[in-house]
């Protein structure tokens, strides 16, 4: 297991408390530190204190859904290094896809995640904040890739089974 320092920091921002508690569980059982937010007000103040690595948004909450949680993020800082913006969504669609492409997403997956999609988002975390750390000692790196530039990588669009990565 990684040291703590090493550890992947999750959190995860869903109106469904009991799917944001599991959903945390199985992310400290892969070996991260995981935080769970139901809103708008406490995603954000968790945020500036947990400095997470990743954010897992679920798209359509009440009050304020993911795209606008993350950009409310994105405009605060608040310490935030650059997280990898993942929303997970019962809603998806072509057309919410696309909307969180547009929103800044680095990726976008259906309800429920799969294993292999899950470990796909740690390796990218993983990988994504080695680059910042390597880009933070050596500013002549290679910058980071825009916002969504990658959200196709994890696209799984309408109902179980049409799973276009399993082709």
């Amino acid at each position: 297991m990684p040291a703590q320092d090493d550890k992947l920091r999750v959190l995860v921002v869903d109106d469904n408390v009991d799917a944001a508690a599991t959903f945390c569980a199985l992310l400290r059982l892969s070996g991260c530190e995981a935080q769970a937010a139901s809103g708008l007000a406490i995603a954000l103040a968790v945020a500036a204190s947990f400095e997470p690595d990743v954010v897992v948004l679920d798209l359509e909450m009440p009050g304020a859904d993911g795209c606008r949680v993350l950009q409310q993020m994105r405009e605060r800082g608040d310490g935030l290094a650059d997280p990898l913006y993942v929303c997970l969504t019962g809603a998806s669609s072509d057309e919410n896809r696309r909307r969180c492409e547009a929103a800044g997403f680095h990726r976008f997956h259906a309800k429920p995640l799969r294993p292999h999609e899950l470990a796909e988002i740690l390796a990218d975390a993983r990988a994504r904040r080695l680059r910042q750390r390597v880009a933070m000692a050596m500013p002549e790196a290679a910058p980071l890739p825009a916002p969504g530039a990658a959200i196709s990588q994890g696209v799984r669009a309408g109902p179980a089974g049409n799973d276009p990565l399993s082709h």
